[in-house]
């Protein structure tokens, strides 16, 4: 299975999809270290979602330039809550952030 991450992250390998919401689509990846089977989970969240909710935006009465830094807000948001992830990453009962990429949108 192609892996949206494969350029980013390409030891690991996108073994299925494990589960989709709102937020993004989680897949399940694994690589090999040392002759053990690593696994992890890897959270894809697209901004936005999807055309439609772009449009949406739009429909409400947004300019492409508001919409684009709505978007990007929501970027930003997303970001603070990786860092504030990460800056508790020995609080065990927090999901440990391990990595993460921000792509540039098409």
């Amino acid at each position: 299975m192609t892996a949206p991450w494969d350029s980013l992250w390409p030891e690991w390998i996108c073994e299925k999809r494990i589960g989709m919401g709102s937020c993004g689509t989680v897949y399940l990846a694994v690589r090999e270290t040392d002759g053990k089977r690593e696994e992890a989970a890897v959270k894809v969240i697209e901004i936005p979602g999807s055309e439609a909710e772009r449009e949406a935006i739009l429909a409400d009465g947004l300019s492409e330039e508001e919409t684009r830094k709505y978007f990007n807000e929501v970027v930003n948001n997303l970001l603070a809550e990786v860092t504030l992830s990460e800056d508790l990453r020995e609080n065990r009962q927090i999901v440990r952030v391990e990595d993460h990429a921000l792509l540039p949108g098409e």
